[in-house]
């Protein structure tokens, strides 16, 4: 009898050895997760009743629709059904960053704003958006999602900017070849974007196409890159872009300098760099670029470092048009005090 005791007690140690995973708090287990793949995550689900929801403890998820799940692609209807799923679950999650990568299949516009609608009305931390089909981009519920720390949008789409918004808790912002217009077009006022916590702005690629102008009111903005173009009709822009932000310290411009560029404390900028884009069909602008960029090279005269670059320089010009220039450029130049 004490043999067969013996051997229970080694049996018991055996299997609370073997099942010790299932005695591990769900939420570490869902930490242990994260290091996973999403997809492969969420496929723990099937191993047993006690797997079941431990995904949905997951902090971070990621889905890219060219990722391998099981040594293959999913196919397009596959991946619809599995994002589908997953949002739905999407209000019982502890997810804090999304990141949706969309690059190996055509989707339904609607079907991706839809997507995105609910990933914000969930109140989420940190976004990073890739999709390069055009897509509606749900503007109201982005400026309505006052959770946002972080967030990155690369992506074709057109963003209604609103006449008033505030993101409170948004720290890191960087969009990428994204139309701004107006959601009222016939407002005259500034339109007005509220960043209390901004640190890193870059907006890169982007078109902005309204007569209205911008307002960025960011007091903690350290970094600011702006590569913006105007409308691509030949319909004159008039708006500026100002930037408040007092304690700016690195500062980037590339485009057509159509609008006018002004910084509310540009004696705050150490590091500079200017990219100017002369536009071929659009010679008769060249006096109003010159003027643009010496108003703009006026305000960061005081700059450590300075980079200025004009590309695009066509030489089918007439002399006189490259002659005028020249004379602006050089007298631009002349009022700056840094080592270009």
């Amino acid at each position: 009898m004490e043999a067969i005791a013996k051997e229970l007690t080694r049996w018991q140690a055996k299997v609370e050895e073997r099942d010790i995973i299932s005695q591990i708090h769900e939420s570490i287990l869902g930490h242990i997760l994260s290091f996973l793949p999403t997809m492969e995550a969420v496929r723990t689900s099937v191993l047993s009743k006690e797997w079941i929801d431990v995904w949905t403890s997951i902090t971070n998820l990621e889905f890219n629709d060219s990722v391998l799940s099981s040594g293959k692609k999913m196919q397009k209807e596959q991946y619809v059904f599995f994002m589908n799923k997953i949002l739905l679950h999407l209000a019982n999650l502890s997810t804090q960053s999304f990141s949706l990568c969309l690059t190996s299949y055509h989707y339904e516009p609607s079907l991706v704003s839809a997507w995105i609608s609910s990933i914000l009305e969930k109140g989420i931390q940190k976004l990073h958006i890739q999709y390069s089909d055009k897509v509606h981009f749900p503007s109201y519920s982005l400026f309505s999602c006052n959770s946002l720390v972080e967030l990155a949008l690369q992506m074709t789409c057109t963003l209604s900017v609103p006449t008033f918004a505030c993101l409170p808790n948004l720290q890191t912002l960087s969009i990428s070849g994204i139309k701004l217009v107006s959601e009222s077009p016939t407002y005259s006022k500034d339109l007005i974007l509220s960043f209390p916590l901004l640190k890193v702005f870059e907006a890169k690629g982007c078109e902005w196409s309204t007569k209205q102008n911008l307002c960025i009111q960011a007091p903690l903005l350290e970094k600011c890159s702006i590569s913006v173009w105007t409308s691509l009709s030949n319909e004159s822009c008039k708006s500026s872009i100002k930037i408040v932000s007092p304690h700016l310290t690195d500062f980037s411009y590339e485009g057509d300098l159509e609008q006018e560029i002004n910084l509310s404390n540009p004696s705050s900028v150490q590091t500079a760099s200017v990219v100017i884009v002369i536009d071929e069909d659009r010679k008769e602008n060249m006096g109003k670029l010159g003027f643009q960029l010496q108003k703009l090279l006026t305000q960061i005269r005081e700059v450590e470092r300075l980079k200025l670059l004009l590309y695009k320089v066509c030489f089918v010009f007439s002399s006189h048009v490259i002659g005028n220039f020249q004379r602006y450029l050089l007298k631009i130049l002349s009022t700056v005090n840094s080592q270009i």
